[in-house]
């Protein structure tokens, strides 16, 4: 009897420890958390959303290239342009290997309805990047920025960005929020330059925001 009541103290207090352990980590559903499922946006997955296009697109133009090349298999031009071609598309591979899913360092979502539907004005609180990007090193300086319909800016964003509590040494968040409520088609334009003056990343995607449901 004794032994079965201090293996369910030792239970209890092992289970004490865990709850206390997931209540410091910034992600998840309790009330520290930080990043939850449907307040941020993870800047890395937009990257990942942009290489797959130009994949797409890449590869839709060696395809063009070769029915050139089948037809005139010397046209010099269209030999270099797809040699150029390949090179980006090796390029986009490799953006595309290197993606990380927040899952992996036990954070939740993003999840949204579709790939590119933005959290809501009540919602959306945050950015979050991986703690080995260019920006975390303060190597390089990201803006992103949310335009509507009529492509007026609806989102403002802090550029300090902090280690996220409980996953330090993997992501990092800053403050980033839409200034008005709304909702339908923006523009995500997303802009990365190093300490050189080099343009890292330039692209715009097109997203959606729904109404808080």
């Amino acid at each position: 009897m004794k032994a079965q009541k201090k293996i369910l103290k030792l239970t209890m207090l092992f289970m004490a420890g865990l709850i206390m352990s997931c209540s410091i980590t910034g992600v998840g559903s309790n009330p520290e958390a930080i990043l939850e499922k449907d307040n941020y946006i993870y800047k890395e997955y937009l990257d990942n959303v942009h290489y797959n296009i130009e994949l797409i697109n890449v590869d839709k133009e060696i395809d063009s290239l070769d029915a050139v090349l089948a037809k005139n298999p010397n046209d010099e031009k269209a030999i270099i342009e797809k040699e150029a071609a390949e090179k980006s598309r090796d390029i986009f591979k490799v953006n595309l290997s290197k993606f990380v899913p927040l899952e992996v360092y036990g954070i939740i979502g993003p999840v949204w309805p579709c790939d590119l539907c933005l959290p809501s004005f009540e919602n959306l609180k945050y950015i979050a990047i991986l703690a080995n990007s260019q920006v975390a090193l303060n190597k390089s300086t990201l803006e992103v920025t949310i335009y509507n319909e009529k492509g007026e800016l609806i989102s403002t964003m802090d550029n300090q960005f902090n280690p996220l509590p409980g996953n330090e040494e993997n992501v990092e968040y800053s403050n980033f929020s839409l200034v008005k409520s709304y909702s339908g088609p923006v523009s995500i334009k997303v802009f990365e330059e190093n300490n050189e003056g080099e343009i890292i990343l330039n692209y715009t995607l097109d997203g959606f925001i729904e109404d808080k449901v």
